[in-house]
Protein backbone atom coordinates (compact mmCIF):
# COMPACT_ATOMS: atom_id res chain seq x y z
CA UNK A 1 0.00 0.00 0.00
CA UNK A 2 2.64 2.50 1.04
CA UNK A 3 4.94 1.63 -1.86
CA UNK A 4 2.21 2.05 -4.46
CA UNK A 5 0.80 5.16 -2.82
CA UNK A 6 4.18 6.87 -2.52
CA UNK A 7 5.10 5.96 -6.11
CA UNK A 8 1.82 7.45 -7.32
CA UNK A 9 2.32 10.57 -5.20
CA UNK A 10 5.75 11.14 -6.75
CA UNK A 11 4.94 10.19 -10.35
CA UNK A 12 1.43 11.63 -10.67
CA UNK A 13 1.08 14.44 -8.11
CA UNK A 14 -1.69 16.22 -10.04
CA UNK A 15 -3.90 13.11 -9.97
CA UNK A 16 -2.77 12.04 -6.49
CA UNK A 17 -4.42 15.12 -5.03
CA UNK A 18 -7.71 14.22 -6.76
CA UNK A 19 -7.97 10.91 -4.91
CA UNK A 20 -9.42 10.54 -1.44
CA UNK A 21 -7.18 7.75 -0.13
CA UNK A 22 -8.51 5.48 2.59
CA UNK A 23 -6.55 3.37 5.04
CA UNK A 24 -6.19 -0.34 4.31
CA UNK A 25 -8.87 -2.57 5.79
CA UNK A 26 -7.59 -5.47 7.86
CA UNK A 27 -9.88 -8.36 6.97
CA UNK A 28 -9.42 -10.60 9.98
CA UNK A 29 -11.02 -8.12 12.33
CA UNK A 30 -14.33 -7.72 10.47
CA UNK A 31 -16.92 -9.82 8.73
CA UNK A 32 -17.35 -9.56 4.97
CA UNK A 33 -20.62 -7.75 5.52
CA UNK A 34 -18.95 -5.17 7.78
CA UNK A 35 -16.24 -4.59 5.18
CA UNK A 36 -18.76 -4.10 2.36
CA UNK A 37 -20.73 -1.71 4.57
CA UNK A 38 -17.58 0.38 5.13
CA UNK A 39 -16.88 0.41 1.39
CA UNK A 40 -20.44 1.60 0.74
CA UNK A 41 -20.40 4.15 3.55
CA UNK A 42 -17.07 5.64 2.45
CA UNK A 43 -18.26 5.66 -1.17
CA UNK A 44 -15.12 3.88 -2.35
CA UNK A 45 -15.06 3.63 -6.12
CA UNK A 46 -11.67 1.95 -6.65
CA UNK A 47 -10.80 -1.08 -4.54
CA UNK A 48 -7.40 -2.75 -4.58
CA UNK A 49 -6.43 -6.21 -3.36
CA UNK A 50 -3.02 -7.78 -2.89
CA UNK A 51 -3.55 -11.48 -3.53
CA UNK A 52 -1.42 -14.02 -1.72
CA UNK A 53 -2.03 -17.76 -1.45
CA UNK A 54 -3.35 -17.31 2.09
CA UNK A 55 -5.69 -14.40 1.24
CA UNK A 56 -6.75 -15.17 -2.32
CA UNK A 57 -9.85 -17.27 -1.70
CA UNK A 58 -11.29 -14.94 0.95
CA UNK A 59 -10.43 -11.83 -1.09
CA UNK A 60 -12.16 -13.20 -4.20
CA UNK A 61 -15.27 -14.01 -2.19
CA UNK A 62 -15.23 -10.48 -0.79
CA UNK A 63 -14.68 -8.95 -4.25
CA UNK A 64 -17.65 -10.86 -5.61
CA UNK A 65 -19.84 -9.61 -2.77
CA UNK A 66 -18.64 -6.02 -3.23
CA UNK A 67 -19.22 -6.11 -7.00
CA UNK A 68 -22.72 -7.55 -6.57
CA UNK A 69 -23.66 -4.67 -4.25
CA UNK A 70 -21.63 -1.98 -6.04
CA UNK A 71 -21.46 -2.92 -9.72
CA UNK A 72 -19.71 0.31 -10.76
CA UNK A 73 -16.78 -0.08 -8.38
CA UNK A 74 -13.43 -0.73 -10.08
CA UNK A 75 -11.48 -3.65 -8.63
CA UNK A 76 -7.73 -3.91 -9.12
CA UNK A 77 -5.77 -7.00 -8.08
CA UNK A 78 -2.05 -7.55 -7.86
CA UNK A 79 0.36 -9.74 -5.96
CA UNK A 80 1.96 -13.14 -6.25
CA UNK A 81 -1.34 -15.05 -6.55
CA UNK A 82 -2.45 -13.17 -9.68
CA UNK A 83 -2.03 -15.40 -12.70
CA UNK A 84 -4.10 -13.62 -15.34
CA UNK A 85 -1.00 -13.57 -17.52
CA UNK A 86 -1.00 -17.38 -17.82
CA UNK A 87 -4.73 -18.17 -17.55
CA UNK A 88 -6.80 -17.13 -20.56
CA UNK A 89 -9.97 -17.83 -18.55
CA UNK A 90 -9.01 -15.61 -15.59
CA UNK A 91 -11.70 -12.98 -16.16
CA UNK A 92 -14.35 -15.62 -16.88
CA UNK A 93 -13.51 -17.23 -13.53
CA UNK A 94 -13.37 -13.87 -11.75
CA UNK A 95 -15.72 -11.49 -13.61
CA UNK A 96 -15.76 -9.09 -10.65
CA UNK A 97 -12.10 -8.14 -11.30
CA UNK A 98 -11.53 -5.19 -13.65
CA UNK A 99 -7.73 -4.97 -13.72
CA UNK A 100 -5.06 -7.57 -12.95
CA UNK A 101 -1.49 -6.48 -12.38
CA UNK A 102 1.15 -9.15 -12.80
CA UNK A 103 4.81 -8.77 -11.99
CA UNK A 104 6.00 -5.44 -10.67
CA UNK A 105 3.04 -3.20 -9.96
CA UNK A 106 4.23 0.35 -9.46
CA UNK A 107 3.99 1.60 -13.06
CA UNK A 108 0.93 -0.52 -13.79
CA UNK A 109 -0.90 0.84 -10.73
CA UNK A 110 -0.06 4.41 -11.75
CA UNK A 111 -1.32 3.85 -15.29
CA UNK A 112 -4.56 2.26 -14.13
CA UNK A 113 -5.31 5.06 -11.65
CA UNK A 114 -4.38 7.75 -14.17
CA UNK A 115 -6.69 6.19 -16.76
CA UNK A 116 -9.57 6.12 -14.28
CA UNK A 117 -8.98 9.64 -12.90
CA UNK A 118 -8.51 11.09 -16.40
CA UNK A 119 -11.41 9.07 -17.91
CA UNK A 120 -9.26 7.65 -20.67
CA UNK A 121 -8.10 4.33 -22.04
CA UNK A 122 -4.99 2.67 -20.67
CA UNK A 123 -1.97 3.79 -22.66
CA UNK A 124 -0.78 1.31 -25.32
CA UNK A 125 2.70 1.55 -23.79
CA UNK A 126 1.48 0.36 -20.38
CA UNK A 127 3.06 -2.75 -18.90
CA UNK A 128 2.13 -5.57 -16.52
CA UNK A 129 -1.64 -5.02 -16.84
CA UNK A 130 -4.36 -7.35 -18.05
CA UNK A 131 -8.01 -6.36 -18.42
CA UNK A 132 -10.99 -8.23 -19.79
CA UNK A 133 -10.14 -6.96 -23.27
CA UNK A 134 -6.43 -6.12 -23.25
CA UNK A 135 -3.09 -7.67 -22.37
CA UNK A 136 -0.05 -5.45 -21.94
CA UNK A 137 3.57 -6.53 -22.16
CA UNK A 138 5.60 -7.56 -19.15
CA UNK A 139 8.43 -5.35 -17.95
CA UNK A 140 10.65 -5.51 -14.90
CA UNK A 141 10.23 -2.33 -12.88
CA UNK A 142 13.29 -0.10 -12.87
CA UNK A 143 12.90 3.51 -11.85
CA UNK A 144 16.16 5.23 -10.90
CA UNK A 145 14.38 8.07 -9.07
CA UNK A 146 12.09 5.83 -7.01
CA UNK A 147 14.99 3.55 -5.99
CA UNK A 148 16.14 6.37 -3.73
CA UNK A 149 12.73 6.95 -2.11
CA UNK A 150 11.59 5.40 1.13
CA UNK A 151 7.84 4.72 0.93
CA UNK A 152 7.77 4.67 4.72
CA UNK A 153 9.17 8.19 4.98
CA UNK A 154 7.14 9.42 2.00
CA UNK A 155 3.92 8.17 3.62
CA UNK A 156 4.93 8.56 7.28
CA UNK A 157 1.59 10.13 8.24
CA UNK A 158 -0.28 7.12 6.81
CA UNK A 159 2.04 4.70 8.58
CA UNK A 160 1.66 6.55 11.86
CA UNK A 161 -2.14 6.55 11.57
CA UNK A 162 -2.19 2.83 10.80
CA UNK A 163 0.02 2.10 13.82
CA UNK A 164 -2.11 4.28 16.08
CA UNK A 165 -5.23 2.43 14.89
CA UNK A 166 -3.62 -0.94 15.63
CA UNK A 167 -2.47 0.09 19.12
CA UNK A 168 -5.81 1.70 19.91
CA UNK A 169 -7.53 -1.68 19.65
Amino acid sequence: YLILKSFYKIKSPENYSKINWTDPIIFQRMSSEEIVNIIELEKIDILCFALYVWTSSYSKTLMSLVKSRLPNIKIIVGGPDVYANIDDQYFEKYPFIDYAVYGDGESAFKEILDSIVESREISPTATNIITKTQRFDFKVFDDPVFKNVSPYIECKADLLNMMLDIFAE
